[in-house]
């Protein structure tokens, strides 16, 4: 799973299959979801409500 943030408005987006499409060219990320939710709930950004975020459980 990957994930990458806009620089401009510190938004979180997956690429791939459960991205909205956004191509950002922000800090870029790679791992087990674990691993990009730990990220990115621990950055100052947010997450973008257009992709498919799995479940926190």
């Amino acid at each position: 799973m990957h994930a990458v943030q806009t620089p401009q408005s510190g938004i979180w987006h997956l690429t791939g299959s459960r991205g909205c499409g956004s191509d950002p060219d922000g800090e870029r990320i790679e791992g087990s979801w674990a691993t990009i939710r730990d990220h990115v709930d621990r950055s100052e950004g947010s997450r973008c409500a257009r992709c498919n975020w799995p479940p926190n459980r």
